[in-house]
């Protein structure tokens, strides 16, 4: 006999088991959390493109908060959305507003101990934050994905560092198209600084601390060396004891005389 098949009615197949709907990226806790908000945001349109249900999806993110006062909120309430989850989840987890974000972008500047491809990075991944929020149903204020386009790349040429001038002005006509892609912008800055540092190399330039000249003077401890300018200070601290050594020493010589002066009038007498 041939192998039996096993026949599923149509009827049944809601009673099938279903995979569950899983965040993945760590947990949320009442004060600190492992995930971020966009990322927890993007597995649940996710999840809501695949066919998961509503509640499949509330519960797969309760299953990732730490039981605590948070949690205990969104169990106890009778009913909630996924628009209205997502607007608990980003006041918890801090995440700024649409407009915030964009007025950050807006201000940028490169620190003081931030490497220019850091810096890129940095912008790169706050212009990311704002086009998912413009993109949320709860949110208060939409950005144009042109419009933050070119906000960007203003950004990027003018909040390169002083120090950077050469980078800035290598990328100045790739910053000027507004297709450029994000990945051109890093492979340019990359290429950019390994041509300088490879420059650099073929120049033999190495950063040498500067050569301090010792001298040896004698101190309790044995020869120990200084430099010139302290020991020209020892130099003269020593010669100003030796005046003043030699200053009460002819003090005491006129002291001693003086008495001996008394003493001889006082016999005579």
């Amino acid at each position: 006999m041939g192998d039996t098949q096993t026949v599923i009615s149509p009827k049944d197949i809601p009673y099938l088991q279903r995979r569950e709907f899983k965040v993945h990226g760590g947990q949320i806790g009442d004060r600190n959390s492992e995930i971020t908000y966009n990322s927890i945001c993007k597995q649940i349109d996710e999840g809501v493109r695949e066919g998961f249900t509503d509640t499949e999806i509330i519960h797969g993110v309760l299953r990732i908060i730490k039981p605590g006062a948070f949690k205990d909120m969104l169990t106890n309430k009778d009913e909630i959305a996924i628009c209205e989850l997502k607007g608990f989840l980003r006041s918890h987890l801090g995440e700024k507003a649409s407009t915030e974000l964009f007025q950050e972008l807006m201000c940028a500047k490169q620190t003081e101990q931030e490497p220019p491809q850091q810096f890129v990075y940095r912008m790169i991944g706050l212009k990311q934050r704002i086009l998912f929020q413009s993109k949320q149903a709860n949110i208060d204020i939409r950005y144009d994905p042109k419009t933050i386009q070119e906000v960007f790349l203003h950004t990027i040429y003018h909040g390169l560092g002083s120090k950077h001038t050469d980078i800035r002005q290598q990328l100045r006509p790739l910053l000027s198209d507004n297709q450029v892609t994000d990945e051109d912008i890093v492979s340019r800055v990359t290429k950019i600084i390994s041509d300088e540092n490879e420059h650099q190399r073929r120049l033999g330039y190495v950063s040498k601390p500067k050569a301090m000249h010792a001298h040896s003077v004698q101190v309790d401890g044995g020869d120990q060396p200084v430099d010139k300018k302290e020991h020209q200070t020892i130099q003269k601290l020593s010669t100003q004891v030796e005046s003043l050594t030699k200053m009460v020493a002819a003090l005491m010589d006129q002291q001693a005389a003086a008495i001996q002066q008394a003493a001889g009038k006082t016999e005579k007498t």
